[in-house]
């Protein structure tokens, strides 16, 4: 939708009596469809996100995606917050990075400041995972 001003505008979309705050540009895939089935428990959530991050910590392109992906969805969910899922450094890194590029400049970014350890500003076990 961010790239479709003239179909928000439009009255009778999917569009209509949404309050459009921003929008966040992603392009991993949707990891929502890797989610087992049904309600997880507590142990089910934190093997799916520790999951997740293995799978998105095999290059710096796809940590990139993902941990955009991160910020964003905390930044729409007042239940969950950056610090679930990253150190303090890396909250504090994602903060800065996130507010000032895009995809392709952040994933240089990480990569130049934190070459084949870029992984490090993941929480080993990430908390509040069941949210």
């Amino acid at each position: 939708m961010a790239g479709m001003p003239d179909y928000i505008k439009k009255t009778g979309t999917a569009a209509d009596n949404l309050d459009v705050l921003g929008f966040v540009a992603l392009a991993p895939q949707d990891i929502t469809i890797y989610a087992p089935a049904g309600k997880m428990d507590q142990a089910t959530a934190d093997k799916y996100i520790q999951e997740m991050q293995k799978m998105f910590t095999d290059s710096v392109f796809n940590f990139t995606h993902a941990t955009m992906f991160y910020w964003g969805t905390q930044a729409a969910f007042s239940n969950l917050k950056l610090s679930d899922v990253f150190t303090d450094d890396g909250v504090k890194v994602a903060n800065e990075i996130y507010s000032n590029k895009c995809m392709h400049t952040a994933s240089d970014t990480f990569n130049f400041n934190y070459g084949s350890t870029f992984a490090s500003l993941l929480k080993q076990n990430p908390s509040n995972t069941l949210a």
